[in-house]
């Protein structure tokens, strides 16, 4: 059984495996991705472990001026995926979001993402703005928001 916990440094290969593997993320890029994330005083790096295996893992932050999240990043092994493991992860960081007072929080994809921005729309965010050219010429930056205080 799948089961949704915080980050521990056991899980360090397991989360730079999909960083690599399924975010096609350069290692270097992926290992400081992950350790910007860590060293982040909101930062919060969450895991889908099945036994001892890392199945999925995602990272979060939020700044605490205006109390705004962001999903930095959200992967899903190979052969798991439409398993329901994106929307655990995505409920534990808006768990966690909620718990701190944030009151909204973002995410971003590439416009030629489909799975990504069906899984973001199904999740309950809406597409709130576009970066044209954003990833690279004719991939645009899609934003997505959730507001978690009710007030839209």
């Amino acid at each position: 059984m799948v089961e949704i916990i915080e980050y521990q440094d056991k899980h360090r290969e397991g989360v730079l495996y999909i960083y690599e593997h399924v975010m096609h993320t350069p290692r270097e890029d992926a290992v400081a991705d992950l350790d910007n994330v860590l060293n982040m005083p909101t930062g919060r790096v969450f895991v889908a472990v099945d036994g001892e295996e890392v199945v999925g893992y995602s990272t979060f932050w939020f700044t605490k001026w205006n109390m705004v999240g962001y999903i930095g990043m959200i992967g899903v092994r190979e052969g798991q995926q439409g398993k329901g493991i994106g929307k655990k992860l995505m409920a534990a960081m808006e768990k966690y979001g909620k718990e701190n007072g944030v009151r909204k929080i973002y995410v971003d994809t590439g416009s030629d993402n489909l799975q990504a921005n069906i899984f973001y729309l199904k999740c309950g965010y809406f597409p709130e703005c576009a970066k044209y050219d954003f990833y690279k010429p004719g991939v645009h930056g899609i934003y997505y928001v959730k507001y978690l205080d009710g007030s839209k």
